[in-house]
């Protein structure tokens, strides 16, 4: 087995100690659980409720009259912003 180190907020940690209490396991056999079974099932599908507000939100975004630059032109912005230089 390898060492990772992964960062998790409050809430999640004191469920996560909470959860290992009660089973009598350890929280790492808990986190290699639930990413097995992520890596083996793929991510949950989405409920019809979040694909209606992501089409909605697609659907805004295309109606919205914008300017949008060339893809090289983008790319490049991208890149400048990225480095702080925009």
């Amino acid at each position: 087995m390898r060492r990772k180190q992964l960062y998790l907020d409050e809430a999640t940690d004191r469920e996560l100690k909470r959860l290992a209490r009660r089973t009598g396991r350890s929280e790492a056999s808990h986190v290699r659980e639930a990413l097995d079974r992520y890596l083996k099932d793929g991510p949950p599908a989405m409920t019809e409720d979040e694909v209606a507000r992501r089409q909605a939100a697609l659907e805004r975004l295309f109606a919205a009259d914008a300017p949008v630059p060339d893809w090289e032109e983008l790319e490049r912005e991208i890149v400048l912003a990225r480095a702080g230089l925009l």
